[in-house]
């Protein structure tokens, strides 16, 4: 059994997994903690403590501009973590990282992760490999942004997120969705209703129910493949 694997009922995040597989010095340093729906994990230029892993729920990296707007340039969930610029030796956050729905996030102090990855060489391979893969999803979203019709980004966003929670029925407004995509909310409403209407989502107050997967794929920009496949070619083979 890995260490600190804890029951099987217990949520997991892939990349912890492993890393604590390689590091079991990490274990005593693991904390579990509830992840509150808006709530900032980091903000710029605040000093980054704890490294964390989501297991349930979705985090985002965000870039606010001067007059409060802000959009989505990664999102994060049970295959990654947040707070990676402290592994390359950076004190302060460079982003501001939000919590897009309630959820539970692991975290490890940086000292007693740094120290603990550095004992395993494969540990260090697979965040590099995560940091390659950070870099090019980041520099996918730029692309998607520029190119891509809001219908097409946010049918990515919906399947990125349900991958990353791990689930179909995902926590997410539209004001939320708005927000990530830099879109007008009426914008993002008149997407999901014409997705509803076609029965390839449902809709209660909060929460989007992925019903047709096959269909949000065909509708959603080829991003959404070119970031899996990326997280299959950098991360997978060394978890």
């Amino acid at each position: 059994m890995r260490p600190n694997a804890g029951p099987a009922h217990e949520p997991h995040n892939r990349l912890l997994d492993r890393l604590l597989q390689d590091c079991p010095v990490l274990a005593p340093a693991v904390e579990r903690r509830a992840g509150r729906a808006g709530e900032e994990l980091y903000r710029e230029g605040s000093r980054i403590s704890h490294v964390c892993f989501p297991t349930r729920g979705v985090v985002s990296v965000v870039v606010r501009l001067r007059d409060g707007a802000m959009a989505d340039v990664q999102t994060v969930g049970n295959e990654g973590l947040v707070g990676l610029p402290a592994w390359l030796g950076i004190v302060d956050s460079p982003d501001t990282v939000i919590q897009q729905a309630d959820g539970e996030i692991v975290r490890i102090g940086v000292a007693p992760f740094n120290e603990g990855v550095h004992r395993s060489a494969h540990a260090c391979r697979l965040l590099n490999g995560y940091v390659a893969y950070g870099f090019r999803f980041s520099s996918q979203t730029c692309v998607c942004n520029t190119h891509h019709s809001v219908r097409q980004r946010l049918c990515r966003w919906l399947l990125s997120s349900a991958d990353r929670a791990g689930t179909t029925d995902v926590a997410l407004t539209q004001a939320m969705l708005a927000a990530m995509l830099g879109v007008r909310r009426q914008s993002v409403g008149e997407v999901l209703v014409s997705l509803h209407l076609a029965g390839v989502i449902g809709q209660r107050r909060g929460r989007i129910q992925l019903l047709d997967r096959p269909r949000l794929e065909e509708l959603a920009c080829e991003c959404y493949g070119t970031t899996r496949a990326l997280y299959a070619r950098l991360v997978e083979p060394l978890l």
